[in-house]
């Protein structure tokens, strides 16, 4: 019978390199929504039968975590006015390049 040995378990110069660059990579898709302007937030708001829409903070990272879908980039909080003259908060999940956004009701 042959006698069969495993290589050398060792961390090799690569396979840091290779994590770290996957690391950076995560973090950079995390973060898209940094190149989505407010004003889209606004806009689906007063599309949506909204006035006075302002928006209160927003969201770069995670913001599947924030009531938002995996597929959109940045999530807005903001405060408008509906139809019934009541302020009201609402979350607007806006995707970075193709995706439109979706106002939320939380």
């Amino acid at each position: 019978m042959d006698d069969y040995r495993l290589p050398e378990q060792g961390t090799s110069f690569f396979g840091v390199m290779a994590c770290i660059v996957v690391f950076v990579l995560s973090l950079l898709f995390q973060g898209r929504g940094c190149t989505v302007e407010s004003y889209r937030a606004t806009n689906a708001l007063t599309v949506s039968g909204y006035t006075n829409a302002t928006v209160v903070d927003r969201s770069n990272f995670w913001v599947a975590f924030n009531g938002c879908d995996e597929s959109d980039a940045v999530a807005f909080d903001c405060v408008a006015k509906n139809s019934q003259g009541q302020r009201v908060r609402l979350k607007v999940c806006c995707g970075a390049i193709i995706k439109s956004c979706t106002v939320r009701v939380p």
